[in-house]
């Protein structure tokens, strides 16, 4: 009897386990290199179905039946407890106030542009989802590649996701079920940070040897899939990455014509009747060539440091807040001084920044009022006023580059406020020219020639009229 109890006993142990046992080697026959990555990384002993239900149905039927891809972060987070706890942590965060409020001049830059309605500080990796469904700005399926971790995998495959994906279809079908997750920056097989983002792949590809991002460790450029200026491409129908700081981006707006296509590169602003670039969170290209880049400072050195948990335990921190939060974690490392005067020290150069930004945008909104009134009147310059506008185009380029990146310039102080001051000295270059072209319109245009050619027609009938008239009555 006690044979038969602990033959009993196997069996049932052998069939708890069977299947992970079973399903890794029965995959192994046509997934060699992944199988090979598993083999040597930190998953080594964790079988294919844990993230991949249903392979032991696709190994016994691979052309009819196809395994689920698991992506959630609570997959992980069996695993990784205090990371995912620490993930999901700022599920607690509320949506924060219009940028608005505080910068009552926004909706007047950005007149017409959906982010002059809607426009907030973002939140965290675990919120993306929520967020983007809660904007009243208008969104399509390249949205999600920086919102989602279930696009990346599904991008330009047959029933799955393309540029001209139906949002509302997507989320209903649950094509998209989750936000930004592990496996955007970890490699669930080799268990190694990697990149998925087809837009950065490809900036990277043609990025010249002399590129400032050329020293970016995959530490920065896991950050660098999504927190940059970015451009949808229609032409194309795909996600284009500019990949230049802003003293290049006059060029890139004058060689590329396809940003004016779409509102995430450009529209027009009613007030100047012309067409801006829309900047898009250059974090990163703000970040090239600062000091701490050039120390080898990743993102991750600030934004992801090491922590420890209640028991000890130490793990990276996947809350990615403001180094502010903690700065013993991600500044005294390499900081002598306390963290009361490292923050104090930050918070002096955000202050600074904020200041000239403030004036760049009360000079950008006077150049506004300007050229909207110099546009508008009988008679201008236009030569004058394209300069003008030429000139306004340049100062918010440079304004927005550092208002839409989320720093405050502290990511780069230095070339934060030296484009601030382009910003402003454009925007007061703006107003002068605008003003002169009022001043000294062109004598050969008069916009209200037709109205003056029917007044004088109007005068000359009234004249004809009054002579007729002086010599019916001689004649009486």
């Amino acid at each position: 009897m006690k044979k038969i109890l602990i033959a009993f006993a196997f069996i049932l142990a052998w069939g708890a386990v069977a299947p992970l046992a079973w399903a890794q080697p029965t995959c192994n026959v046509c997934h060699a290199p992944t199988a090979q990555a598993i083999s040597q990384g930190q998953h080594a002993e964790v079988g294919c179905v844990r993230c991949h239900e249903g392979a032991d149905q696709h190994a016994s039927n691979p052309t009819q039946i196809r395994p689920k891809v698991d992506v959630s972060p609570g997959n992980c987070g069996e695993c990784h407890q205090l990371i995912y706890d620490d993930y999901r942590y700022v599920g607690k965060v509320d949506q924060t106030p219009q940028k608005s409020i505080e910068w009552p001049l926004l909706p007047k830059l950005l007149s017409a542009h959906p982010f002059a309605k809607d426009y907030r500080e973002p939140r965290e990796h675990f919120n993306m989802l929520e967020d983007i469904e809660l904007t009243t700005r208008g969104k399509g399926a390249t949205c999600y590649t920086c919102k989602s971790a279930d696009v990346y995998r599904q991008w330009n495959k047959e029933g799955g996701i393309n540029y001209d994906s139906d949002v509302e279809e997507m989320l209903t079908t649950g094509k998209i079920t989750h936000p930004i997750t592990c496996v955007n920056c970890h490699d669930p097989h080799a268990t190694e940070t990697r990149i998925v983002s087809f837009a950065l792949k490809e900036a990277l590809d043609r990025m010249p040897n002399n590129h400032p991002g050329q020293r970016d460790p995959i530490n920065t450029l896991v950050c660098a899939q999504c927190h940059v200026n970015y451009n949808f491409n229609p032409p194309e129908k795909t996600l284009e990455f500019p990949w230049r700081k802003v003293a290049d981006m006059i060029d890139y707006t004058s060689e590329t014509d396809f940003w004016r296509q779409h509102p995430t590169g450009g529209w027009t602003h009613p007030e100047l009747d012309m067409m801006l670039y829309k900047v898009q969170h250059p974090e990163v290209e703000l970040y090239w060539e600062s000091p701490h880049h050039l120390a080898g400072v990743t993102c991750v050195s600030c934004h992801m440091p090491q922590t420890s948990a209640a028991d000890g335990t130490v793990f990276t921190q996947h809350f990615l807040g403001s180094p502010l939060n903690n700065l013993e974690q991600t500044c005294t490392p390499c900081h002598t001084q306390p963290p009361e005067q490292l923050h104090e020290m930050v918070k002096g150069i955000q202050d600074e920044v904020y200041e000239i930004m403030r004036n760049s945008m009360d000079e950008m909104a006077a150049a506004i009022d300007m050229i909207e009134e110099t546009r508008t009147a009988q008679t201008f310059s236009q030569d004058l006023l394209g300069q003008a506008r030429d000139a306004y185009f340049i100062a918010h380029l440079n304004w927005e580059w550092i208002a839409a990146e989320n720093s405050m310039g502290f990511h780069n102080p230095q070339e934060a406020k030296g484009a601030l001051q382009i910003a402003t000295e454009k925007a007061i270059e703006a107003q002068q020219l605008a003003q002169r072209a009022l001043d000294e319109p062109d004598t050969a245009i008069d916009i209200d020639e037709p109205r003056t050619r029917n007044n004088l027609i109007w005068i000359l009938a009234g004249i004809a009229l009054a002579v007729a008239a002086f010599f019916i009555m001689r004649r009486k």
